[in-house]
Formats: C-alpha cells, sequence, structure tokens
C-alpha cells in the first residue's frame, strides 16, 4: 500500500476542445448557402438509393472551398423518354420527343445558371462537360409543387432544389494564369501542387473506380445470378458513398466500354442482366 501510495499518477491527456466558431462547423445532410466549384458533371441513370424507379439524371460534383465533394442528382424525366448517352456527356431522345420539361430539376438547375449569367449557346449542345470548372454560389430553393402529396414525420418539410444563384467565375476563365500560378507553386511544393498531391489522372481514377465495381458486382453475383441491370446502380452508390468518385462511379456502370470490360472477368449480359459465365 505505501509503495502504491508513493507512485504517481500518469497525468492526464490535455483535453482539446472544438471550435465552436461558425466559420469552423462543417456541411452536414443538404449543403446550403455555399460556395463551390463544379469539378465534374455526367449523365446517368440514377434510383434514388433504391427509393425510386432508376430514371436519367445528371450527376454534378460540387467542391467547397474546404476541399470537400458533394455529389448532386438532378433528375431529367422519364427512362421511356430520355437515355444518357454511353460516353455519359449528355442524353439522347427515347420516345422523340426534343425538349425536357421544365418543371424538371434538371432544368431547374440550367435555368437557374442561364439567371445568374452562364451563356445559354453554351449549353445548346447538349455536353454537360462544359460546366466543369464553373465556381459560383449555390442555394437550397423552396419549390413549389402542384398536386404533390408528402406523407411520413417529414411531410410538412418544404420541398427545395439546389441551385445556382451566383457565378464568380465561368469555366476556363484566367485558364493562363492559373496555369502559370499552379507551374511555380508545384515547382515550390516538390510537386504539389498548393500544398497537395497532383491531381490522378482521368484513366487512373477510372481504373481504380473500374476495379471495385468489377469486384462488388462479383459478389453480388455470388448471391444472386442473374442480377439485374439496375442492381450496377445501387453497387456502384453503396461502394462509393460519401467519397469523391461516387458521382463518376454512378456514371460508370452505364458507360459501354466499362460493360464490355466485365467479360473479362467473366461477366456476361444480355442488356438487362449480368451473369457469371
Amino acid at each position: 500500500m505505501a509503495l502504491a501510495a508513493q507512485q504517481k499518477k500518469p497525468a492526464a491527456p490535455a483535453v482539446t476542445y472544438i471550435s465552436l466558431s461558425p466559420d469552423d462547423a462543417t456541411q452536414g445532410g443538404l449543403i446550403d448557402d455555399i460556395d463551390v466549384e463544379i469539378t465534374d458533371a455526367a449523365t446517368c441513370e440514377w434510383d434514388y438509393n433504391g427509393q425510386q424507379e432508376a430514371g436519367p439524371a445528371l450527376a454534378i460534383e460540387f467542391t467547397d472551398p474546404n476541399g470537400a465533394t458533394h455529389a448532386q442528382y438532378y433528375s431529367a424525366g422519364k427512362a421511356i423518354d430520355w437515355s444518357p448517352t454511353e460516353n455519359g456527356e449528355g442524353f439522347q431522345a427515347v420516345s422523340g420527343k426534343t425538349g425536357f420539361n421544365n418543371s424538371t430539376n434538371l432544368m431547374k438547375f440550367f435555368t437557374s445558371l442561364v439567371e445568374a449569367g452562364y451563356p445559354k449557346e453554351s449549353l445548346a449542345a447538349g455536353n454537360v462537360k462544359v460546366l466543369i470548372g464553373l465556381k459560383c454560389h449555390i442555394n437550397q430553393v423552396v419549390q413549389e409543387r402542384k398536386g404533390l402529396v408528402r406523407t411520413g414525420k417529414n411531410a410538412d418539410r418544404p420541398t427545395t432544389a439546389l441551385l445556382v444563384t451566383k457565378i464568380h467565375s465561368l469555366p476556363g476563365a484566367d485558364t493562363k494564369s492559373a496555369s502559370k500560378a499552379a507551374t511555380t507553386t508545384k515547382a515550390a511544393v516538390g510537386g504539389k501542387a498548393n500544398g497537395k498531391a497532383a491531381s490522378t489522372p482521368a484513366a487512373d481514377v477510372n481504373d481504380e473506380i473500374d476495379t471495385t465495381l468489377t469486384e462488388k458486382i462479383l459478389e453480388a453475383l455470388a448471391e444472386t445470378d442473374p442480377l439485374p441491370k439496375k442492381s450496377l446502380l445501387q453497387i456502384a452508390s453503396a461502394a462509393f458513398k460519401g467519397t469523391p468518385s461516387h458521382a463518376k462511379a454512378i456514371g460508370r456502370v452505364n458507360q459501354a466500354d466499362f460493360i464490355k470490360s466485365l467479360a473479362e472477368s467473366g461477366i456476361t449480359t444480355n442488356g438487362a442482366e449480368f451473369s457469371l459465365a
């Protein structure tokens, strides 16, 4: 007992308090009222995490000032009318329609862009990749939905859409200065632009996504064979949820070159279902 009494108790670790400043708060749930840059855009099929039948949508990757990415999906209408192109750069007509309904979230998003000063002629070609590099401010804007009846605990919550309310700079603005600054910074920080690792080439990103997607599809086929095509959306969403590659992965499962590559892993398809050879 005497010996125990003589031993010094270890000092308690210093407590680090978490900042209570609003400036240090992180984004949770729906992002709102924030400056962002569009770092990726792709057309895809999306089922809203299994809550709806898969339908055509635009996937936008927003990157905030802290470098965090946020994937947002804008529904384009019904699958009987529209389909994402194989390269994920636009939509093609299925039923013969020539224009999207202005009540879709897709057109509300593009309308907000034009109202904020984005040139219409840049959108007329239909290639969503032109949006990459746009720096803007976005807000959750309440939408009037006539005839919509909602039930459940959130029935009274207003319907909102994440729209552009201000454009800071268009894609490609001041690219020469930006390129020069990036080169200078890279040389000064040992090959890391602005102290961050250089971006991974798109081909490498696709290779990483393809590897993970193929593994997950094989796992799913071990339990369910044949596997419905719509299951690929759920697999991609679950595998990359909360990661910067979420939107890319969703778009990737719709691309013809990825689907063709599955044959190398013994996966066959008839267009509607996937099976192990």
